[in-house]
């Protein structure tokens, strides 16, 4: 179902909240699932799914489903993988960010931050872990290797300094004293929280075979809502 063309319709059906239910138990099955690492070390195991499958308000997945069924009735369901890689993306960037050297906050998501529970080394590794694995879904899972290709080239371009990188450095070297303009502020809203929500929504389009110009609007569309967010 073209996007353009079936906008009333869309509204319509992205807007079911028994569909959006649906997806959100479809969504924490995938997590549950593509995280039992039966052979790794059992405490890094632990600590992995202890942030990844905390309650959460999973808006990054929720937005690749979307995305993906906007475009193709019944493609969330293909999406599936590419969204949970999204959530362990988005997660890897959250135990990182709680870090003492980084934002020091000591609980996420009603629970005791990561390195509070398991260590800073452990949570260390559990980020890093959580990373490459989003990487693996999208390489092992999504079938078409295009696809495939374009969904890892979102995620590689937000590792760079100028996108997620750099606009946490702007936070932490951040001077309260120094007041930041409105564009300024947008400009590290945008890097720290826009750019991924961005990204996800692509990846939705792009696993459902959505055209350039398509995916140049939901990326638009998901980096204003992470920057409202923010």
């Amino acid at each position: 179902m073209p996007l353009q063309n079936s906008n009333h319709s869309i509204n319509s059906r992205l807007l079911d909240d028994g569909l959006i239910r649906s997806m959100r138990a479809a969504l924490e099955m995938e997590l549950d699932k593509t995280t039992q690492f039966v052979a790794g070390p059992t405490r890094l195991v632990e600590a992995i799914r202890y942030s990844l499958l905390a309650p959460g308000k999973r808006l990054r997945p929720l937005l690749v489903l979307l995305a993906a069924e906007a475009f193709q009735d019944g493609a969330w369901q293909e999406a599936l993988p590419a969204a949970a890689a999204v959530e362990c993306f988005h997660v890897f960037t959250l135990i990182l960010d709680d870090l003492p050297a980084m934002d020091n906050d000591s609980v996420r998501r009603g629970q005791p931050s990561c390195h509070c529970q398991f260590g800073e080394a452990m949570a260390i590794l559990a980020g890093n872990s959580l990373m490459a694995h989003s990487f693996d879904l999208l390489c092992r899972r999504i079938q078409d290797p295009d696809k495939a290709l374009r969904c890892c080239l979102e995620f590689s371009s937000l590792a760079r300094p100028d996108a997620m990188a750099g606009g946490q450095l702007e936070d932490l070297t951040f001077d309260p004293l120094i007041p930041l303009n409105a564009q300024a502020m947008e400009a590290v809203f945008l890097r720290k929280t826009g750019l991924l929500m961005g990204a996800a929504a692509r990846i939705g389009g792009i696993v459902a075979g959505a055209n350039t110009g398509v995916l140049d609007e939901l990326g638009r569309f998901g980096e204003t809502i992470g920057v409202a967010f923010q």
